[in-house]
């Protein structure tokens, strides 16, 4: 017999797993455009790792995949990320188990189905994976001071 889940262990599937958001701000200035890193901020949430359906370095089956097209082969290793509460924007850094990842879009707040599924929800994509990296980039250091999402 399956017995009902009450909702505190609804909670509980979004609050497995912690990363580190970064806010950024853009400057623009004579020179270009720049993205200037804020506090570290610590966020309790859930992150699953989604596969792309055209293979790991295509985003749609109907790009070129030959590098003289495009510059040579990006990777696309997105993870979707369900928490309670998010402060970033398109913008926000993400570190997480070693590596660091980007916006893919803009948070999604989700309204409608069951008290797990509500919250707000987001895609970033990995631009560095520090195992295979030359140049390590150390992990943020998130402060006693700073304030904790999604607690």
């Amino acid at each position: 017999m399956v017995k009902a889940r009450d909702k505190n262990t609804f909670d509980t599937i979004k609050r497995k797993d912690t990363l580190i958001a970064i806010p950024r701000t853009i400057h623009r200035s004579a020179h270009g455009v720049t993205l200037i890193e804020g506090t570290p901020v610590k966020v309790i949430c859930s992150v699953e790792g989604r596969a792309q359906q055209a293979g790991m370095f295509s985003i749609s089956g109907a790009e070129s995949k030959t590098p003289d097209k495009q510059g040579g082969l990006i990777e696309v290793t997105p993870i979707q990320i369900l928490c309670n509460e998010w402060h970033g924007d398109i913008y926000t850094l993400i570190y997480y188990e070693g590596d660091w990842y980007d916006m893919d879009g803009a948070p999604t707040i989700r309204h409608h189905g069951t008290s797990m599924a509500q919250g707000i929800e987001l895609r970033a994509r990995r631009i560095l994976a520090s195992d295979f990296a030359i140049m390590k980039r150390p992990a943020p250091v998130v402060t006693e001071e700073s304030e904790v999402w999604g607690d």
